[in-house]
């Protein structure tokens, strides 16, 4: 059988993703993390597609999911978008 490559963004976030990989154990799991919560705080702000309190509610919840990251097979930091994009290919290379 050959294998097959499935991308998943988990709408729960890394737990969903933990779940995800609960159920298909051979699946490379990577965590996509932001350089820091001040800097997703910043991207999310520069965007202006949200009032303050959902990007507090954003940045919050990232925090709490960081949490998870140490649990996935990789974790990406998604500092430079061309570096971050090069490393996830190289891992599913």
């Amino acid at each position: 059988m050959d294998p097959k490559m499935i991308i998943v963004s988990a709408p729960s976030g890394a737990v969903g993703g933990l779940n995800l990989k609960k159920q298909y154990p051979d699946a490379l799991s990577v965590f996509i993390a932001p350089p820091s919560l001040e800097v997703l705080e910043q991207r999310l702000s520069s965007r202006q597609t949200e009032d303050s309190a959902m990007l507090q509610k954003r940045v919050a919840k990232a925090q709490q999911e960081l949490e998870f990251a140490p649990q996935f097979d990789a974790i990406v930091v998604n500092d430079e978008l061309q570096e971050a994009k090069q490393e996830i290919i190289s891992l599913v290379d």
